[in-house]
C-alpha cells in the first residue's frame, strides 16, 4: 500500500490513484493528497499552483466569482470552498525536498449537475491534469506563470491584515501583491515585508 493511501484509509472507503495524486470522497470532500519531490525554492509556489488547480477545476459549477485567499484558500463569494495544507517530509536528492499536501474541496458548496458522479468524474480530471503540468514546469524553473495567474482571481489587494508567523511574531500592514516566489508583499509600518506561505501560522484581516 502507497504513503498516500495509508493516508486516506482511516477516512475513506474507496482511495484511488493518478498519476501522483490519490484522491477520495469523504462525506461532502474531495480530498487529494499529492506526495512528490520538488526543488527547495518551489515549496511555496506549489501551494499556491494547487489553489489555482482547485479554481480552474471547479469554474463551471459555481455561479459567482471565484477568489484566492492567500496562501492556501478557494473562495466563492465569501464561503471558503477548499482548503491546501503542506508539510515537509525531508531532503531528498541534491537541492530537492519531499512534500506531502493535501487538498479538501467541499462539494455541497458547488452547483450540483444531475449526474454526481460526472461533477466529481470532471473536477478530478481536470485538477490532475492541471497539476500534472504545473510539476513539470516546476521542475524546469517556472515561477512567474503561475504567480501572474494566481494575482488574476487575488482577493486580498489592498486589504489590511496582520499576519501570525510560526515563529511566534507577527506582521501588520497592506497587502501589496505577490513576489515572483509565491511570497506576500506587505507594507508595515516597519517597512516592505516579504512572506512565504511556509511561514504562516494565522491571518486576521483587519479591514475592509
Amino acid at each position: 500500500m502507497s504513503l498516500i493511501k495509508v493516508r486516506f484509509r482511516d477516512e475513506c472507503k474507496e482511495v484511488r490513484e493518478v498519476n501522483e495524486l490519490a484522491y477520495c470522497i469523504h462525506g461532502e470532500e474531495l480530498r487529494f493528497v499529492l506526495m512528490t519531490s520538488i526543488p527547495r525554492d518551489a515549496v511555496d509556489i506549489l501551494t499556491l499552483i494547487l489553489s489555482l488547480g482547485i479554481a480552474h477545476s471547479v469554474e463551471d459549477f459555481v455561479d459567482e466569482f471565484i477568489g484566492l485567499r492567500w496562501p492556501s484558500k478557494v473562495i466563492v463569494g465569501r464561503d471558503v470552498i477548499a482548503l491546501t495544507n503542506f508539510k515537509t517530509l525531508g531532503r531528498d536528492v541534491e537541492d530537492r525536498v519531499k512534500v506531502l499536501i493535501n487538498t479538501s474541496i467541499t462539494l455541497s458548496k458547488l452547483r450540483r449537475l444531475r449526474d454526481y458522479g460526472e461533477l466529481i468524474a470532471s473536477i478530478v480530471s481536470r485538477f490532475t491534469n492541471y497539476v500534472s503540468e504545473a510539476l513539470r514546469d516546476v521542475m524546469e524553473g517556472v515561477r512567474s506563470k503561475y504567480v501572474i495567474e494566481y494575482m488574476s482571481k487575488f482577493s486580498m489587494l489592498g486589504e489590511e491584515i496582520r499576519v501570525e508567523l510560526t515563529n511566534g511574531s507577527s506582521v501588520e500592514g497592506e497587502v501589496l501583491g505577490l513576489r515572483r516566489d509565491g511570497s506576500l508583499i506587505v507594507l508595515s509600518k516597519e517597512g516592505m515585508k516579504y512572506i512565504s506561505p511556509s511561514m504562516v501560522k494565522n491571518i486576521e484581516v483587519l479591514w475592509p
